[in-house]
């Protein structure tokens, strides 16, 4: 009989395999699902290092360019201040702190002096007579260029034969008739700011006469200058009394129409303005008005002197 194969060489074998480390077996989709985060990291990385570079390679201006700067704010835009507005510095003061009206009466029948005292460019208040040949002419200009218009409202002088013309109020009339000739005569200066009154040494004495004229020129919203043609007016007096806005004259400047004398008044003019911090002066359409105009004109312009529209002095 053959001998049986030995045993030894089984149990040598088995023996072996016994001694040998055995690793875990790991399933394929866990190992590949790692291996993509590891590369989905890697590539994140990658991108923000070369993120870094860029940037830091950007010259400068490139960099401001990109990085939104913080707006910075809005100036706004430079606006000149009114010419009323109070002086807020010793500088400014200088600038306007007198302020003198100067109002143009009797307008109405000469163009040509019209005409020179509006290139003149100076803020004269024109005063207009009703019913002469060219007081719609002037009226239409004087709006057009925006200066101050007035109706000059004749009214009864003491000694009557001065009166020459129409639209006179007259101390006889009615209340009823007083206003009427009030409305003709606006009708014939139309868009009037105010109201003046042509001679009317009289008519202004009169506080009755003066409560009707001027509580209608308050009606209808307008203001009125007492022109005092006489020391004993009482217009202003009345008008400040109805409410109604009002001033009154302080210099006439061409009583005597000679130039040298209506300089002097221009320089009283100016004087009382710096007293007073204000003033009227009430001057014709002469000549000689307005040569010495022109030759105080560096001097109206200057030393704190402004000259403002009349509506700007009533109150």
């Amino acid at each position: 009989m053959g001998r049986r194969p030995s045993s030894k060489k089984k149990n040598k074998k088995k023996s072996g395999t016994r001694n040998k480390i055995r690793w875990p077996r790991t399933r394929p989709w866990i190992t590949i699902s790692i291996l993509s985060v590891l590369v989905i990291i890697s590539l994140a990385v990658l991108f923000l290092l070369k993120g870094e570079k860029k940037e830091a390679a950007l010259p400068p201006a490139e960099i401001k360019k990109t990085i939104p700067l913080p707006a910075e704010p809005q100036k706004e835009p430079s606006v000149k201040e009114p010419l009323t507005k109070k002086p807020s510095s010793v500088v400014e003061k200088k600038e306007s702190l007198y302020q003198i009206a100067i109002v143009i009466d009797d307008l109405g029948n000469n163009k040509e002096m019209f005409n020179r005292l509006l290139n003149m460019n100076l803020s004269f208040s024109f005063s207009v007579l009703p019913n002469q040949d060219y007081s719609l002419y002037i009226s239409r200009k004087v709006r057009n260029k925006k200066y101050d218009l007035l109706l000059h409202l004749p009214m009864e002088p003491e000694d009557n034969e001065k009166i020459k013309g129409e639209g006179f109020i007259m101390s006889d009339m009615t209340p009823n008739e007083m206003l009427k000739q009030l409305n003709n005569d606006l009708k014939a200066v139309p868009n009037v700011i105010g109201v003046n009154n042509h001679m009317g040494s009289f008519l202004t004495q009169d506080r009755k006469a003066m409560a009707v004229v001027l509580g209608e020129i308050k009606r209808k919203g307008l203001f009125f200058v007492d022109s005092r043609t006489t020391s004993k007016t009482v217009a202003y007096d009345v008008a400040r009394k109805l409410g109604l806005k009002s001033a009154m004259r302080d210099v006439f400047l061409d009583d005597i129409e000679d130039e040298k004398e209506i300089i002097k008044q221009i320089e009283l003019l100016i004087n009382t303005a710096r007293k007073e911090g204000r003033a009227i002066a009430i001057g014709h359409p002469r000549p000689s008005t307005i040569a010495a105009l022109e030759k105080m004109l560096p001097a109206l312009k200057s030393n704190g002197i402004e000259v403002v529209p009349v509506s700007r002095l009533v109150n």
